[in-house]
């Protein structure tokens, strides 16, 4: 297999032809994953609450998960667990939803286009299971750190971008 990379614009799930409504395989999950977290760090609104969202994570449901990969909520939960052993993603929960970090996602989407155009890549999403990752650089380790991020707003935000 050759090493490298390749550029994968996030429009592609845009197109009809490759975007068929048909059942996602783990590699397709993967990748959909991938292209839907946050390129960089913003915020939005859920039911009165505000949510911050780093680069690297997204907020969702597994029930949205499921309708778009054609899975059951069992199948999803099943696969984002084995994805936290691998140690590829961390996956928090919440009663709006769940908050999915790709682990080293610094490491291998820092491209100097992006540091260039968009800003640098500090505030790294990188680490372990039981290690910073979710929610800020130094990132809360449990529930009840995480719901310390949610807050409900103050005043108008910019709304950041959101899977729901």
């Amino acid at each position: 297999m050759a090493d490298g990379y390749i550029k994968l614009h996030r429009k592609i799930w845009d197109n009809e032809f490759l975007n068929a409504e048909e059942r996602f395989n783990r590699m397709s999950a993967w990748i959909w994953i991938l292209a839907h977290v946050n390129y960089k760090d913003g915020s939005f609104m859920k039911n009165g609450l505000l949510i911050h969202v780093k680069r690297g994570q997204m907020f969702t449901s597994f029930v949205h998960l499921a309708a778009v990969w054609g899975w059951d909520r069992k199948t999803v939960r099943r696969f984002l667990g084995t994805l936290e052993t691998e140690k590829m993603v961390t996956v928090t929960g919440h009663q709006k939803g769940h908050l999915i970090t790709v682990l080293n996602y610094n490491k291998y989407q820092a491209f100097s286009d992006f540091e260039k155009n968009e800003g640098t890549t500090e505030g790294t999403t990188e680490g372990t299971r039981n290690s910073p990752g979710i929610g800020t650089t130094e990132g809360p380790t449990t529930k009840e750190e995480y719901k310390k991020n949610i807050k409900k707003p103050k005043e108008k935000t910019r709304v950041g971008r959101v899977i729901e």
